[in-house]
């Protein structure tokens, strides 16, 4: 589970709805030049060494832009969750840590509400939105490399009370949405290149995620499987 748990990591997975800038992302822009700053939503600003992380304790409910400041040595990892009645931060530990490759039959019942990732030194940002209820916000911070998240991690979750009543929203123009369903992705055929927002919906019973990356010009769709499966092997 922990191996499964630090691939979701590396691959900034997102598993819920939420917005993201590609490019910026990327770049890892100071806090004020993020394309998600212009769109005017609430910040929520988390800042972390890598050893502990300042989140506030009680916020009301709503869109926000989540603001990743790592000052640390390690990559990190800030994820959003909701666990289903009578699990407890115990059991999310325990599987966290487990040496096995499987996953409890909670998960599929936990809202992934995904979160933002920052490289040492850089800031990361999402757009997230929070509903009423107990959240659980999990720092992971991991050693990257190459292959990977290997050598030193830890986890650190922390709970953090969404009050109030979701407001209506409207979603931004000129977003690009992606949808992820069972076995499959909901996304236009093309998409011109540039600074652009993806909005990430799960639309289907399950958690899935989403990889982005660039290929070598002759890639075929076999050789991405062939590589996907590798990573996820036991």
């Amino acid at each position: 589970m922990r191996r499964l748990f630090a691939l979701f990591a590396l691959i900034a997975a997102l598993l819920g709805p939420g917005m993201l800038a590609v490019a910026a992302q990327e770049a890892t822009p100071e806090a004020g030049d993020s394309l998600l700053a212009g769109l005017g939503y609430p910040e929520l600003v988390v800042t972390t060494d890598g050893t502990d992380f300042d989140i506030p304790e009680e916020i009301e409910a709503g869109r926000y832009r989540v603001v990743l400041e790592n000052s640390g040595e390690l990559s990190a990892d800030l994820e959003f969750l909701q666990l289903p009645e009578g699990t407890t931060v115990d059991d999310l530990m325990t599987a966290f840590e487990s040496q096995e490759f499987s996953v409890p039959d909670w998960f599929f019942e936990t809202v992934f509400n995904g979160g933002p990732l920052s490289e040492p030194g850089e800031t990361g940002d999402v757009i997230l939105d929070l509903t009423p209820g107990e959240w659980i916000v999990n720092l992971y911070v991991y050693e990257d490399t190459d292959e990977g998240p290997s050598g030193e991690d830890s986890n650190l979750p922390k709970s953090i009370m969404v009050t109030g009543e979701m407001p209506t929203l409207d979603n931004p123009a000129d977003v690009i949405a992606i949808e992820l369903v069972e076995m499959a992705f909901v996304l236009p055929e093309t998409i011109t290149a540039g600074p652009q927002i993806w909005q990430i919906t799960t639309t289907g019973e399950q958690p899935h995620h989403m990889i982005l990356g660039q290929v070598p010009d002759g890639t075929t769709e076999e050789q991405v499987l062939e590589l996907a499966n590798a990573m996820f092997s036991p």
